[in-house]
């Protein structure tokens, strides 16, 4: 049975939920958990070499990596508690976490191999970027939000030139 289209889902959650929220996808959870394991596994080891009277090269590499594991994992999990890498499409705009867009506001919408960025037509331009933690089909989505940024902003924009 073939996968419904992507567009054609965050069109129709938009128009019964008035809203459409991605999360982190699991599979970044899972790689999170497998990081916090090496993590666990290095620090137990690191635990042991501290007691030793003299380090190799090979001990200093993997406190480092447990260093940078326990680090990546405490702000990972940070973010996500806070809802920080959660993105939310509505009718007043577009969110991730608590920083926010108005349609009226975004002026492109631009889009890269592993995340979408949108840009504010305002001074100080502000960006908005949205990343593969959250998208499985960023050229998907990019085309998507043009698409609702043209037909709320566009046709206003018109009628006011009218």
């Amino acid at each position: 049975m073939p996968k419904e289209d992507p567009v054609e889902q965050w069109t129709a959650e938009l128009q019964q939920n008035g809203r459409v929220v991605l999360r982190v996808r699991r599979g970044k959870i899972a790689f999170v958990a497998f990081i916090a394991a090496i993590g666990i596994v290095n620090g137990v080891n690191v635990g042991q070499e501290l007691l030793a009277d003299t380090w190799s090269a090979y001990d200093y590499v993997r406190t480092a990596i447990a260093v940078f594991a326990a680090v990546h994992v405490l702000s990972s999990l940070d973010n996500m508690r806070g809802g920080r890498s959660r993105v939310t499409v509505d009718d007043g705009g577009v969110s991730i976490g608590r920083s926010r867009l108005a349609w009226s506001e975004i002026d492109r919408v631009d889009v890269q191999d592993d995340a979408v960025t949108l840009h504010s037509g305002l001074p100080g331009e502000q960006t908005l970027t949205v990343r593969d933690l959250v998208l499985r089909h960023p050229k998907d989505f990019a085309a998507w939000l043009d698409t609702e940024l043209r037909t709320r902003v566009r046709p206003a924009s018109l009628d006011a030139a009218e």
